[in-house]
């Protein structure tokens, strides 16, 4: 891997200076990688000798103008993988990891990047996970089809970038396909269809949204049915009371969870998103719990710690709970997914354990 690791990006442009995300710094660990297009990236180490056989490439949503950043960072750092962040540092707001005016060399360098990188890590091609939400979700499906990685974990993705950023952002739009017309909007809606290649069908492609996201009518299903067509291994889990805006507070703690159940397929159906922490403000060590539950179904939960299971406190949600925990007690909460109409067995799984609070 040709690596520069002396990175400077105060650079200026017409509206002014990039936005500073620490990447320059020469301690950071980002480094440049020369490739036909340079990329901006950060590799991180496995937790562990067992997470060297695996490795996750994350990319990223639209930010604000020139601010190139990363995402999902906090949530994958307790992955046992290698983990890959790469910037989307092309035009004003990024490329979607693909073309600059009609150029796909970006799309290609990404693709050469992983593909080198996976071979000096020693890592197969299968034992490679894509993730990201919206633009990014959309880059993982691209690049995960095209290289024919084991599994891709997209939040909202857009299966017609080019209608989507006809409105939300033309800009971008400009820069990767060259203009904002109609013609432009429909070459970039052939992204993903077009990113299929031999070892496409060996992807598994799972897929988080809102029921209440456009996102779920507009470009996954239109996604889904494109995969069903094409024979691909792919999944959506629809919850309820997730906007786009907000996909990234479910996916951060989701995609982790996903990761680390490994190869284990039931605990990996039996998740829903979930939020789990401390609250503060609160008197005493008072943790919560949100739970972003499908259309159809209700949950239950229960606190534990080592000494047994606690008290539930009273909540105004049915997706929401809350209990006091024992001063210096680690604690965690056991899942339990049922239909609401009573049919069907039982989902259960345990969250990630929260230690003792420091006060």
């Amino acid at each position: 891997m040709t690596a520069c690791t002396d990175l400077r990006l105060h650079v200026q442009n017409k509206e002014g200076l990039l936005v500073p995300r620490g990447v320059s710094s020469p301690a950071s660990g980002w480094a440049v990688w020369q490739g036909e297009r340079h990329l901006t990236y950060l590799l991180e180490e496995p937790v562990s000798g067992a997470g060297r056989s695996k490795l996750c490439v994350a990319f990223s949503a639209i930010g604000a103008p020139y601010d190139f950043t990363y995402n999902y960072r906090s949530s994958l750092k307790n992955v046992d993988a290698y983990r890959l962040y790469i910037l989307d540092n092309f035009g004003s707001q990024g490329s979607y990891y693909f073309a600059d005016h009609r150029d796909r060399t970006i799309f290609n360098a990404v693709q050469e990047f992983i593909a080198e990188t996976a071979r000096q890590l020693g890592v197969d091609r299968m034992d490679i996970t894509m993730l990201g939400t919206s633009k990014g979700g959309t880059a993982a499906i691209a690049h995960g089809l095209r290289l024919g990685a084991g599994r891709v974990v997209a939040g909202a993705p857009q299966y017609l970038p080019g209608s989507y950023l006809k409105g939300a952002a033309p800009n971008i739009l400009s820069f990767v396909a060259g203009a904002d017309d109609e013609e432009s909007v429909a070459w970039l809606d052939r992204l993903i269809p077009e990113s299929l290649g031999e070892s496409s069908r060996d992807t598994s492609v799972s897929i988080l949204v809102g029921e209440n996201d456009s996102h779920l009518k507009i470009h996954v299903r239109p996604f889904m049915e494109f995969a069903e067509r094409e024979n691909l291994d792919a999944t959506v889990l629809v919850v309820k009371d997730l906007t786009h805006q907000d996909i990234g507070r479910a996916f951060s703690p989701y995609v982790g969870d996903v990761l680390r159940s490994g190869d284990d397929p039931a605990r990996r159906r039996s998740l829903i998103p979930y939020q789990f922490e401390w609250r503060n403000g609160a008197a005493g060590n008072e943790v919560q719990l949100k739970v972003w539950v499908p259309p159809g179904e209700v949950v239950s939960a229960v606190f534990k710690t080592e000494q047994g299971a606690l008290p539930l406190m009273s909540s105004h949600s049915p997706t929401y709970f809350r209990t006091e925990v024992p001063d210096g007690q680690s604690v965690w909460a056991t899942v339990t997914r049922r239909a609401s109409d009573g049919s069907g067995g039982l989902r259960t799984f345990d969250t990630r354990i929260l230690t003792p609070r420091d006060n």
